[in-house]
This record gives structure tokens, C-alpha cells and sequence, in this order.
């Protein structure tokens, strides 16, 4: 078989470098609203996965004690 080479970097055209690189741009902070929210329902969803799992142990653990 046959085996194609493309050379992606010698097509890529030059640009010129751009001054104030490296300093770093200063972060816009935005709302943290979705990170709380986010928060919340991984913590619900652990909560409702560990009260089912504990509720389905109590279940299975109750033996019947009187024949």
C-alpha cells in the first residue's frame, strides 16, 4: 500500500509575532453562579445514589427472624 505524507507545517503561512505576548491578559471573572450550581447537583446526585445504595443494603440485610 501506499502511504500519504502531508506536511501540514511547511503550507502554514507566516505570521508576524505579536508584541505583549508575554504578559499575561487579564481574566474577566463572570458570575460563579454556574459553579455553584454545578457544585450542588454533584452533591445531590451523590446523596440520592448513597441514600439509594444504603436504603437497597437495608433492605437486603433484614432477615426474617421468626419462621
Amino acid at each position: 500500500m501506499y502511504s500519504l505524507d502531508i506536511n501540514f507545517l511547511n503550507d502554514r503561512t507566516e505570521r508576524p509575532s505579536e508584541a505583549g505576548l508575554g504578559r499575561a491578559a487579564r481574566i474577566q471573572r463572570e458570575s460563579p453562579r454556574p459553579i455553584y450550581f454545578g457544585i450542588a447537583v454533584a452533591i445531590a446526585s451523590l446523596a440520592l445514589v448513597g441514600g439509594a445504595w444504603l436504603f437497597c443494603k437495608s433492605e437486603s440485610a433484614v432477615s426474617p427472624t421468626t419462621r
